[in-house]
C-alpha cells in the first residue's frame, strides 16, 4: 500500500510514449502499472535477485538482472522521463522491529538499507542524475526520518524541485526530484 502513491504519481510523469526506469523493481509492480496505463511507453526494470527478475518477467515487466542502474544499456543514458525506485531503505539497527511475517519471507538484501537505510537512496538518486533527460523525474520511496538526507543526496547530484510525499498519517513516503531542463528554464526568464 506504501507504494501505491508513488506509482500512481510516477504514471502521471510519464508521457504516454515515454521512457521509464524502475530499479530494484521487486515483483515488478510499479513498472507494470506504469506499462499498464502507458502500454507505448518504453519501460525497463532492473533487480539485483534473479527469482525476483523472474517474477517481474512472469508479470509482464521488461526485467534485468544487476545492481540498480548497472544493467541499463548505455542508449538510455540521459533519455529517462521517470525513475522510480523502491529499494531497501529500513535501517539495519531497525530490521528487529518489523513484523515477523516480513523477516520470515523477504530476504535480507530486499529490507536492509545500511545503516539510517539511507545507502541505496543516495546511489540511486546518483543514478537517476545519469539516466534523466533534462526535465526528468526521480521517484524514491523512503522511511522514517530520511527525508533531509535524500534530499541533500538529490541536491548534490544536481537535482531539484524536490517534493516529499507523506501518506495519510503524514508520514514521509516518497521524495520527487526533477532534473533541471535549462531551456526551459531561459525560456520561462524570457
Amino acid at each position: 500500500p506504501h507504494t501505491q502513491a508513488l506509482a500512481r504519481r510516477a504514471v502521471s510523469l510519464l508521457p504516454a510514449d515515454g521512457v521509464a526506469i524502475d530499479l530494484c523493481t521487486g515483483s515488478g509492480a510499479v513498472a507494470a502499472v506504469l506499462g499498464s496505463a502507458h502500454p507505448h511507453a518504453g519501460i525497463v526494470a532492473t533487480d539485483i535477485d534473479p527469482v525476483a527478475v523472474e517474477c517481474a518477467r512472469d508479470n509482464g515487466v521488461s526485467a534485468l538482472v544487476g545492481d540498480l542502474d548497472e544493467p541499463l544499456s548505455p542508449s538510455l543514458w540521459g533519455r529517462v522521463d521517470v525513475m522510480t525506485a523502491v529499494v531497501p531503505y529500513v535501517p539495519t539497527e531497525e530490521l528487529h522491529l518489523l513484523p515477523r511475517d516480513v523477516l520470515a519471507n523477504e530476504p535480507r538484501r530486499a529490507l536492509d538499507g545500511g545503516r539510517r537505510g539511507t545507502a541505496l537512496l543516495a546511489r540511486a538518486a546518483e543514478a537517476a542524475a545519469r539516466w534523466l533527460r533534462p526535465g526528468g523525474s526521480v521517484l524514491l520511496e523512503l522511511g522514517g526520518d530520511q527525508a533531509g538526507e535524500v534530499a541533500a543526496a538529490l541536491t548534490d547530484f544536481g537535482l531539484s524541485e524536490i517534493r516529499v510525499h507523506r501518506d495519510n498519517n503524514g508520514q514521509d513516503r516518497a521524495i520527487e526530484a526533477r532534473r533541471p531542463d535549462p531551456a526551459s528554464e531561459a525560456v520561462s526568464r524570457l
